[in-house]
């Protein structure tokens, strides 16, 4: 399993700092990228780049200005 730390910055939040849903996808997508480029694959150059095939959310709690949250990735 990859880990992937991120920090909810003031431009992810409404005015009660509650994070935007739709940011969430963002932080999935920052997370599978460097989860490629540790792991040694070169994005650049590749010739039809890496489909996302299904991502499925499931909130528990809200995500506040300043929190930490930690992305998970597993690989099948």
């Amino acid at each position: 399993m990859y880990s992937f730390l991120v920090t909810v910055e003031f431009e992810d939040v409404d005015s009660y700092g509650i994070l935007h849903h739709p940011k969430v996808l963002y932080y999935f997508e920052r997370a599978r990228v460097h989860f490629f480029l540790d792991n040694g694959l070169d994005l650049t150059n590749l010739k039809f780049g890496v489909v996302l095939r299904n991502v499925s959310i499931q909130y528990k709690t809200p995500l506040l200005f300043m929190d930490s949250v930690t992305v998970e990735i597993k690989s099948k």
